[in-house]
């Protein structure tokens, strides 16, 4: 997560690459999703009372191999001035 939230975006039409040690593992768009952001909200709303900065995981689009311990997780996102996400994988 990172401290920074954006607002004004399609999130059903965000490119995103992942990349395990520097090497890109995946590349997809939110539009691969099986479910819309939209459908995942809905569904989650009708179950639990969202508040402002809730976060909902909504998995990821398209296909992600395993990961081992010591790998470094870089997640990028096209929005701009947002950065990369890198998180170290523990045991």
């Amino acid at each position: 997560m990172r401290p920074a939230i954006v607002t004004g975006l399609d999130y059903g039409n965000l490119k995103l690459e992942t990349r395990v040690d520097g090497e890109v593992r995946q590349s997809s768009n939110t539009g691969e999703l099986v479910f819309s952001p939209d459908q995942i909200l809905s569904y989650c709303s009708r179950y639990v009372t969202l508040m402002p900065g809730d976060v909902i995981f909504t998995g990821t689009p398209g296909k992600t191999p395993a990961v081992t311990k010591g790998d470094t997780i870089e997640i990028e996102i096209e929005i701009e001035r947002i950065g990369v996400l890198s998180n170290p994988v523990a045991g």
